[in-house]
């Protein structure tokens, strides 16, 4: 296999790098439908619509988890500065 020239180095660590730019992106850009725990029970779904990053605290600092194809999150939003404690 013949060695590739600088040039051709550049151009594709310049096309990983938009790549991963791009997926990146993606990511950030993505919201998941987070389900109210108390409204399962009454046949209420309430929902919050919420980005990657907040889902990462909700699930840091109170959990998340899943029944079927909903995701429920237990984080009090109501709370105004702060974070409630890691549950751990």
């Amino acid at each position: 296999m013949p060695m590739m020239s600088s040039a051709q180095r550049r151009a594709s660590g310049a096309a990983v790098a938009l790549a991963a730019l791009a997926l990146l992106g993606c990511g950030l850009a993505r919201k998941h439908r987070v389900y109210e725990p108390d409204g399962a029970d009454v046949g209420l779904a309430r929902f919050t619509r919420v980005g990657e990053w907040r889902l990462v605290a909700d699930a840091t600092f109170s959990g998340a988890l899943r029944r079927g194809a909903r995701l429920y999150s237990t984080y009090d939003r109501t709370i105004p500065h702060g974070k409630k404690p890691c549950p751990t």
